[in-house]
């Protein structure tokens, strides 16, 4: 019987759900195990990164893993959440200091960080003006 680690995981030989061994997993980049380890040790269901390529659905699937960018969860948070990530946003503008930041000015700057597929859905869903009169 294997014994889920993130030390035996990181090492290649994953587990599944009922503790047995399974075979060395090859798909994923040797220097990220790691992070797939940690990921299905932590029981997670979404391991988010801009490294996707490292991470092919044949390596994480099977342990129940999905591996979206950042711009693809916020994507999904926006679809599940969208109250709740508008709200965000606007917190994040009023909370900005160094340098004051105008919503416009925040999307403009997460768009720029890889997120340009998520700030282009708010802007289309939520126009900049209505942000301040939603709960």
């Amino acid at each position: 019987m294997a014994i889920s680690t993130p030390t035996t995981l990181a090492r290649g030989t994953l587990t599944s759900g009922t503790d047995t061994p399974s075979r060395p997993n090859p798909h994923n980049a040797p220097e990220d195990r790691h992070v797939l380890a940690a990921a299905v040790y932590a029981k997670c269901q979404v391991l988010v990164t801009y490294n996707v390529p490292d991470f092919p659905a044949a390596s994480a699937s099977p342990h129940g893993v999905t591996v979206l960018t950042p711009d693809q969860f916020l994507l999904d948070q926006l679809d599940l959440h969208p109250v709740w990530v508008v709200r965000s946003l606007r917190e994040m503008s009023h909370a900005s200091r160094k340098p004051p930041l105008s919503p416009s000015a925040l999307l403009d700057s997460l768009a720029r960080s890889g997120l340009a597929g998520f700030t282009a859905e708010v802007i289309r869903r939520y126009p900049l003006g209505t942000w301040e009169v939603m709960p």
